[in-house]
């Protein structure tokens, strides 16, 4: 799993005392977002959280959900989206 902010830029803002970027910020609130999803949806087990966010998923084209969730702000949507069908069992 990749960052979702570079560790370099992060390091380097930290250093500056700067803010991340906007485009950061959404990248990481997302991604927050599906894993507190998860955490509800698992009952907090880590190791399921991670296999699901990790291995591809036919219903996002192969993706895996983190790399989806983390491209974009509709990306976070899809995935939670799932999420939220899975719990309420319409996805397998």
């Amino acid at each position: 799993m990749g960052p979702v902010v570079p560790e370099a830029t992060f390091r380097r803002m930290l250093k500056a005392g700067k803010r991340l970027s906007r485009n950061h910020s959404e990248r990481l609130y997302g991604v927050g977002r599906v894993v507190d999803a998860l955490g509800r949806a698992y009952h907090g087990d880590r190791e399921a959280i991670d296999m699901f966010l990790n291995q591809p998923h036919p219903l996002l084209e192969g993706q895996t959900p983190f790399n989806m969730a983390r491209s974009s702000s509709a990306g976070t949507e899809t995935v939670l989206n799932l999420i939220h069908r899975a719990a309420a069992g319409i996805v397998l």
